[in-house]
């Protein structure tokens, strides 16, 4: 009965370097499953709660994530604020619930199954010049740092991005969002998205932030000095700036407008 799932295969075994730091590793390096699909779809019925408890490592959680079919919608609970647009994301158990929501949600998913798995679980968020942004998942393992876009994991991206095991020039030349990287530290992996967003013709980010969970993102909608746009997370999500750039706008670490946590 197999246990690969998606682009994903329990067996995968390389270590491949794709930037200064950084390196592409199978999502099985940290666990294999201990489920063939037929058995981990068992599961799906079961309580948040339950599921939790069956479920060992980030290859399980995957594997529950994509025979879960998460859908993914836009679930934030927008509001204005005193100047302020204020987004609360989905809880990590609501998110295993509902099934369905954003970047923030299913890194909360993920979040909900991993917390004390490893060392550290928790997310990175950035933002860019329009106000956008963006959150997905980071951990901590054996003093290594994780980073895994669940959006990208999600069934309906899966043919955006080849199967593990494909050589560097297939990856090089598709998604690269949707795999395990492995990095000294979080500063390498900031310069390793801004270089490959750069090479799609994207925006970068202007902030990248370590965040031990993910409640809310304020945007200020005012522009300061030459057009820039200040982000904010409140303290309780325990924030560290990665990096600024200061061509793009400003960060602040902050309590939010009370009124948006109604």
């Amino acid at each position: 009965m197999s246990k690969n799932i998606g682009n994903y295969r329990n067996d995968a075994d390389f270590e491949i370097k794709v930037g200064e730091g950084v390196y592409w590793v199978p999502v099985c390096s940290l666990g294999k499953t201990r489920y063939t699909n037929a058995e981990m779809s068992a599961f799906l019925e079961l309580t948040p709660e339950e599921k939790r408890e069956r479920i060992g490592n980030l290859y399980e959680a995957v594997q529950l994530f994509q025979l879960s079919r998460f859908e993914g919608v836009f679930d934030n609970d927008d509001r204005f604020v005193d100047g302020w647009h204020c987004s609360k994301h989905t809880a990590p158990r609501d998110a295993v619930a509902n099934n369905r929501g954003c970047c923030a949600t299913d890194t909360n998913w993920l979040m909900w199954f991993l917390d004390g798995k490893y060392d550290h679980v928790g997310a990175l968020s950035y933002g860019q010049r329009d106000g956008n942004g963006h959150i997905i998942s980071h951990f901590v393992h054996e003093g290594k740092h994780y980073f895994i876009d669940m959006m990208m994991a999600r069934v309906d991206s899966g043919d955006f991005f080849p199967c593990e095991g494909a050589s560097y020039d297939e990856w090089k030349a598709k998604e690269w969002a949707g795999f395990l990287y492995r990095c000294d530290s979080p500063l390498c992996f900031a310069g390793f998205t801004d270089e490959k967003l750069r090479e799609k013709g994207r925006p970068t980010p202007f902030f990248y932030c370590l965040r031990d969970k993910v409640t809310w993102t304020l945007l200020k909608t005012e522009h300061i000095g030459d057009g820039k746009r200040i982000f904010a997370v409140p303290p309780e999500d325990g924030p560290t700036v990665i990096c600024v750039s200061e061509e793009y706008g400003a960060f602040e670490i902050m309590d939010p407008p009370q009124a948006a946590l109604l």
